[in-house]
């Protein structure tokens, strides 16, 4: 009965003691960071940009009504075709009359860098009919082009049926794909300029005075933290948002789908850059002078420590993993300067280099007379000969010991 009770205690003392140690071994990143928001979208994502890494995900799989957020891929595939400043001709337009457009007329000629800002600024869908032309020869090709870069990036919850985004059958993406697609535009800088555009001006082809047309992302227009980057609204798809900016020093991508309307939407957008700021933690390397490697020195008895310039910090998603790589050489020849830099380490947050520190020597190393090299040489003698001599008397005395003569 006793040793049942001990081992009873035994268990339950080693159950604590697991939960306790788990708690204090747990990544900072995995501790509870507070509920997410409550938002009204259908979908929705966030995204750390620098890893690409989601940091939240609200139904973010699930194939929902893109609306024009399609033109991002637009968008895309008319950069890689056409130069900026090459002229295009607007073809014969079919455009339903819910379909936002800049008034473009057939015939009408205009760069391409017009109308990728009716594209994106303005949201045209006249404008993305001509780009889809204009790079494929038809919209039906275009499209076809666009499900073939899907596939190509991986995006396998996303199909076109279109090229400006109008609720058809089989017109999809989700919340994940979306921004992730962003994210791979957003180093594109002619995407990131145009999407940042506060407004734009479209030529007209029987009125004199171009159309002004302010950006339908009212989010970046209250807030200068953001710089992108597309709005898209049909009945189907509700209204839809992804937002590029830089909140709280986080670079981030909040893609929100099916909101009841632009400022619900926009006020889930807020919310869940705040939510994923929150998530974010410091992650500091050593402080500088912190001895990162060593190197021999010819006719030297101490090494040399390589001790860091300054100290790095970074602050990282949940999840992200840093590694530093030290380059630093293994012998230092003379002279050394004192904080002479002798070599580097290289930051990466998750594989992807962040930043680079300096390794400094910390003393200064002359180069050795004839006097130190003789001292030296002598003392590695005494030290060998010392050496030999103590081996020689341990086992002399090991009673073990099998005597074998030296000759």
């Amino acid at each position: 009965m006793a040793s049942a009770r001990s081992l009873c205690v035994a268990l339950t003392v080693a159950f604590l003691l697991t939960v306790i140690f788990s708690g204090w071994l747990r990544p900072a990143a995995a501790l509870a960071k507070g509920d997410p928001p409550k938002i009204e979208a259908a979908a929705a994502a966030v995204m750390d940009v620098p890893t690409g890494r989601f940091i939240y995900a609200y139904r973010a799989d699930k194939r929902v009504p893109m609306a024009s957020t399609t033109k991002i891929m637009t968008a895309r595939l008319a950069l890689e075709s056409l130069d900026p400043q090459q002229d295009v001709v607007v073809p014969p337009l079919d455009m339903r009359w819910d379909e936002m457009d800049v008034n473009l007329s057939p015939g009408q000629v205009l760069p391409a860098e017009k109308l990728m800002e009716a594209l994106l600024v303005a949201s045209g869908g006249d404008a993305a009919k001509t780009l889809a032309v204009a790079v494929a020869g038809s919209e039906k090709a275009f499209v076809e082009q666009m499900n073939r870069e899907a596939q190509e990036l991986g995006l396998d919850d996303t199909h076109y049926a279109n090229s400006h985004g109008l609720d058809a059958g089989g017109h999809y993406t989700s919340a994940r794909d979306l921004s992730s697609l962003a994210r791979l535009e957003m180093e594109d800088p002619e995407f990131a300029r145009y999407v940042a555009m506060p407004s734009t001006t479209v030529p007209q082809q029987d009125d004199p005075k171009p159309l002004k047309v302010e950006s339908s992302n009212t989010l970046m227009l209250r807030n200068e933290w953001v710089d992108g980057v597309k709005t898209g609204y049909t009945n189907k798809a509700g209204s839809c948002l992804v937002a590029s900016g830089d909140y709280e020093k986080h670079d981030m991508i909040v893609t929100v789908l099916g909101a009841p309307d632009p400022e619900t939407r926009n006020q889930d957008v807020v919310k869940l850059f705040k939510y994923g700021a929150s998530l974010y933690t410091m992650w500091r390397s050593p402080e500088a002078g912190h001895v990162m490697a060593s190197a021999s020195v010819p006719y030297s008895r101490l090494p040399l420590q390589i001790v860091l310039a300054g100290r790095f910090s970074v602050s990282i998603p949940p999840g992200a993993e840093v590694t530093s790589d030290v380059t630093a050489p293994r012998v230092a020849e003379p002279p050394v300067a004192g904080d002479e830099e002798l070599g580097r380490v290289v930051y990466k947050v998750d594989g992807a280099v962040r930043d680079e520190r300096a390794l400094l020597a910390d003393r200064a190393v002359p180069t050795a007379d004839w006097r130190s090299r003789l001292r030296f040489r002598l003392a590695r003698v005494w030290q060998r000969s010392s050496e030999a001599v103590a081996a020689a008397v341990k086992r002399a005395v090991d009673p073990r010991a099998v005597f074998t003569p030296a000759f």
